[in-house]
């Protein structure tokens, strides 16, 4: 049943055109109209209406359905070119794993076939005949891995290696799923980095990684503009924001990494080589104790993260300041002045069995921990009494008793 049909039953609200029961068949959509009442009889139109701009139920319900129609074709056309664009894009890339495994498995056929002692079965044991040359042959080739162990002939054990072409393909291999699936920790899971350029190829990644996002932002814009879809009208809008998002990631990627910083997520740390090694709510002691345990798993080049996290978002950092460790640890003896870390913007105090904690600017009140207000949401700040809890995230304060609330440390050796 369509709008006009359906107003058969709706009578003018008006009285006079009710008494000659006037039925609700317009609505004025004229942007210059002052009155209120905008669904209309007949009797409407012809008197408060007049000459204004109106359209008939009748109509209206045609224009909808028709532009309900229109859109659910060029709903349907658009998602079947996306859909079209990703199982292309899948089977690209299904297509790319198979030549892989291809070329992975004939490397390593190819390397089993090149061994020493693979040579060895193919040219003689694998042989129907051979001749007394070839015997002689067999004598020079196994002279020098053939060893007597109490009288008994035996092979020198040897290190299988596989060839730098096999390798290099593995290495590049995970290079390219710790990027593609965004998951740096594939490099530490390998066995195939040497343990001591494992975080050295992490910050690598983690770099990479961000000028990946600096691609990939505007990329997801452009796909909504009118260069992928012609009656796209946010163009504008969309290049706006393409100038914007790389203006946020190159000041992500040329900030220091020392600074104190709101909203960071763990697993940002993570792929730099972090590793949570304290978890706390706010109403548990933090002491000297824990300080000199901390203190104890630090190498002069140890990097430290700390900060407040809510319980009810538990993977990311409130507020946190990162520097390197032995800043942290560095004793103040002043209860109104901070001390600025040699690295970046970063006050940070120690005040040995009363609080520690990190500022933006040297000014600090250490009444309790510290109470400044100045720039207070950057302020962090925990005491180091027995029984006493955390103190303050920037403006959350008297956070003691608090079982909302955790510290949090990350090291990173």
């Amino acid at each position: 049943m369509n709008l006009l049909k359906k107003a058969t039953t709706v009578v003018c609200s008006i009285q006079e055109h009710q008494e000659v029961d006037q039925k609700i068949i317009h609505l004025c959509l004229d942007s210059k109209c002052q009155i209120s009442k905008k669904a209309l009889c007949g009797l409407c139109l012809g008197e408060e209406h007049y000459g204004h701009k109106s359209i008939n139920l009748s109509t209206l319900d045609t224009l909808i359905k028709n532009e309900w129609t229109r859109e659910i074709k060029q709903y349907n056309q658009k998602n079947k070119d996306l859909t079209d664009s990703i199982q292309m894009s899948i089977a690209a890339i299904l297509n790319k794993v198979k030549l892989l495994q291809d070329q992975i498995q004939q490397l390593a056929n190819q390397d089993m076939q090149e061994s020493k002692v693979g040579i060895l079965k193919r040219k003689y044991i694998d042989q129907q005949n051979l001749t007394e040359k070839d015997y002689e042959q067999l004598a020079k080739d196994v002279c020098d891995i053939i060893h007597y162990n109490n009288g008994i002939p035996d092979f020198k054990p040897i290190d299988y290696e596989p060839t730098d072409k096999f390798q290099s393909l593995a290495q590049k291999l995970i290079f390219d799923a710790a990027l593609f699936c965004k998951d740096i920790s594939l490099i530490t899971k390998s066995n195939i980095v040497h343990q001591s350029f494992a975080e050295q190829i992490q910050d690598l990644l983690f770099q990479i990684n961000s000028i990946t996002n600096l691609i990939e932002k505007p990329l997801s814009y452009l796909m909504q503009s009118r260069r992928l879809f012609p009656n796209d009208k946010s163009e504008t809008q969309s290049m706006q924001r393409i100038d914007f998002d790389q203006q946020s990631v190159f000041g992500t990627i040329n900030q220091s990494p020392f600074c104190i910083q709101k909203q960071v997520k763990f697993k940002t740390l993570e792929m730099k080589g972090f590793t949570k090694i304290y978890e706390e709510l706010f109403n548990k002691p933090f002491t000297q104790t824990h300080i000199e345990l901390i203190k104890q798993r630090c190498t002069p080049q140890s990097q430290i993260c700390i900060g407040g996290v809510s319980a009810n978002d538990p993977d990311q950092f409130i507020l946190c300041a990162t520097d390197y460790a032995s800043e942290f640890f560095t004793e103040t003896q002043d209860l109104k002045l901070a001390r600025k870390s040699k690295n970046g913007e970063i006050y940070w105090y120690y005040f040995r069995n009363r609080c520690i904690g990190f500022s933006p600017m040297s000014k600090i009140d250490l009444k309790y921990p510290d109470v400044e207000n100045d720039e207070g949401d950057l302020r962090f700040s925990l005491w180091l009494f027995h029984g006493q809890g955390g103190y303050r995230i920037g403006k959350l304060e008297s956070l003691e008793q608090s079982v909302e609330y955790k510290c949090v440390i990350y090291l990173k050796k």
